[in-house]
């Protein structure tokens, strides 16, 4: 565990150091998508622990309500909650022409669909 938010808390720091485009043209795009894959890839080995743990900690008898808990009720109301901060977001704060072509697709269907 304490390997795995030691690499996410590196990664961190990488990605807030890392220079721009303009300093390192496709590498800079190349080594943020590195470092965010192993940042991934720690927080998912961190999830696996912290749901054996909160197994271990609990009272007898309790082990199942405190495995929901976490991975069931805790995991999901943040993927929610982060999507509903992005489609907010991306609604008030993305100019116009960002949402042109066919990357923003996505964008304009979800302005349609909250209308």
């Amino acid at each position: 565990m304490m390997i795995s938010v030691t690499a996410m808390a590196l990664c961190s720091l990488l990605i807030s150091v890392l220079p721009g485009y303009k300093e390192l043209g496709v590498a800079a795009a190349v080594i943020l998508l590195l470092v965010r894959l192993i940042q991934g890839l720690a927080t998912g080995a961190e999830a696996g622990v912290a749901n054996a743990i909160a197994i271990e900690l609990a009272p007898p008898h309790e082990e199942g309500r405190y495995l929901v808990l976490i991975s069931g009720t805790f995991i999901q109301l943040g993927v929610f909650a982060s999507s509903m901060v992005a489609f907010f977001f991306v609604r008030r704060y993305l100019p116009r022409q960002c949402t042109n072509g066919l990357g923003g697709c996505p964008l304009q269907l979800a302005e349609r669909s909250a209308c």
